[in-house]
């Protein structure tokens, strides 16, 4: 594995800030992005339960939604959804500036449950002569961590398995020239 993440964020349900680990393939980036901060759009997925969505449309966390189609009423009361939190840019104003957002949509249904900002007061620039936004810094919640930067410049870092691919194909050949010069 050669990337992974600390989402660090305040949660709402605990009501206190938590630091979770991440793992490269959870966490869905442009190739093109020239780095992690520039990104425009960073797509988190992972699984929730019934339970854990019901508790958070409860508190008024997430919007209530029924998540259940009709083909799926009989599901188990365990049953687990497929959650996908969009840290993106949308225009919810309309005008002309798209502000940094998380946008939580459940897969399956494609529902949106949540939008909320992902930026504080304290992070907009606002011009005061011309009376608009200037610019808006987002609060980052991903923090990534690799073992070897990207031979070819791009996003990902490189993982062990990487190094030792080129190691293992060699003994691979000499293991077969070996079998083929014994028959």
């Amino acid at each position: 594995v050669g990337q992974m993440f600390k989402k660090t964020y305040c949660d709402p349900l605990l009501q206190q800030n938590v630091s979770e680990l991440v793992l490269g393939d959870k966490l869905v980036v442009n190739q093109q992005a020239k780095s992690w901060d520039k990104a425009r759009r960073k797509t988190h997925t992972f699984e929730m339960y019934e339970n854990d969505i019901i508790e958070r449309q409860r508190m008024e966390i997430y919007r209530d939604c029924d998540l259940r189609d009709e083909s799926n009423e009989e599901a188990p009361d365990d049953s687990i959804f497929e959650i996908l939190e969009q840290h993106r840019f949308l225009d919810l104003d309309d005008d002309g500036y798209e502000e940094p957002y998380i946008v939580t949509v459940e897969k399956s249904s494609s529902k949106v449950l949540r939008i909320v900002p992902r930026y504080t007061d304290e992070s907009v620039q606002i011009d005061q002569e011309k009376n608009r936004v200037v610019r808006i810094t987002p609060d980052e919640y991903f923090t990534p961590y690799g073992f070897l930067p990207s031979f070819d410049g791009s996003l990902h870092c490189v993982g062990y398995g990487h190094l030792l691919y080129p190691l293992n194909e060699c003994i691979n050949t000499l293991i077969n020239q070996l079998m083929d010069a014994g028959t």
